[in-house]
């Protein structure tokens, strides 16, 4: 188990081996508690200290995981982690995350992932062509206006669900503020939250809204930071057909014709680059030089996937 602020998380596994966090306390169980006279947040060095012993042994099997058994962990939260350890001063762990970022920056090191992670195939892309496929079939069909409406509807009240649920984490978010949480603090809680995603759906799915309605007007339409950063998450293999090559993802560039694919993903920062005309994009400029569009039409035509 570990800690962010007052709130406690243990550590759990995928069947595609990938390592995540989830909340098994909400309360104020960690170091840092709320002192109603200062009206803010402070940190109690006695039960920082109490906590170490949990967190080293969190930090080491995690680490262990992914050194000894090729396990996966989004890179945000790897680095939350990585100020974890070094809060503690764990030495060790502080080296081994040292370690790590500069294996991840040699493509070579994905030679050593095993056979079955390289050759695992690529259902994801194949699941969004089917519904693509499905989507423009039922537009030649007579039932596709009640479709349509029924769509509208589903969104309208998942987009409800959503804002509630979004509402709530703004009250968290504002509560933290209000009592002088350490900036580190709350970065954490956001990238475990997953306070940007539901915060960029809800705009999204209101822009989708908006284009069934007949509403939807690129021109007009603001575009967020927020909108931009959710914009550039989409990952690639919802627009390109890719072929998995170890963590990393792989196709025939866009930009030029070759024989040998040399375009690569990288999953860390979700960039593409070819290793053959030295091009390198993320999902925005894809869309704009690929696509023909503006700026605005990319951001709000990758929000729509």
């Amino acid at each position: 188990m570990i800690f962010v602020g007052p709130h406690v998380f243990e550590t759990f596994e995928t069947p595609q081996k990938i390592i995540k966090l989830r909340c098994i306390h909400d309360g104020e169980m960690g170091p840092y508690h709320s002192v109603p006279r200062l009206k803010k947040i402070v940190l109690s060095p006695a039960i920082f200290a109490a906590y170490r012993d949990t967190v080293q042994e969190t930090l080491q099997y995690i680490t262990k995981r992914i050194f000894n058994d090729r396990y996966y962990m989004e890179p945000k939260i790897l680095e939350a982690l990585e100020s974890l350890a070094k809060q503690y001063e764990f030495k060790d762990l502080t080296g081994w995350f040292e370690r790590y970022w500069q294996n991840m920056k040699d493509i070579s090191y994905t030679n050593n992932l095993p056979l079955e992670v390289k050759n695992r195939p690529n259902t994801v892309h194949e699941n969004d062509r089917l519904i693509r496929q499905f989507k423009d079939e039922m537009k030649d069909e007579d039932i596709y206006p009640e479709l349509k409406q029924a769509n509208i509807r589903y969104l309208e009240e998942k987009k409800a669900n959503l804002g509630s649920y979004l509402s709530q984490l703004n009250n968290t978010l504002q509560g933290m503020k209000d009592r002088d949480y350490e900036e580190w603090i709350i970065d954490i809680w956001k990238e475990l939250s997953k306070y940007s995603f539901y915060e960029g759906k809800v705009k999204s799915i209101g822009i989708t809204i908006a284009h069934l309605l007949g509403k939807y007007d690129s021109k007009k339409t603001v575009v967020t930071d927020d909108m931009i950063m959710m914009a550039k998450k989409v990952p690639f293999n919802k627009l390109l057909k890719l072929d998995s090559f170890g963590r990393m993802e792989r196709c025939k560039c866009p930009f030029h014709n070759e024989k040998t694919a040399s375009f690569y993903v990288y999953p860390d920062t979700n960039r593409g680059h070819c290793h053959g005309c030295g091009k390198n994009v993320d999902t925005i400029q894809y869309m704009i030089e690929i696509k023909k569009l503006s700026f605005n039409q990319a951001v709000l035509c990758l929000l729509d996937y």
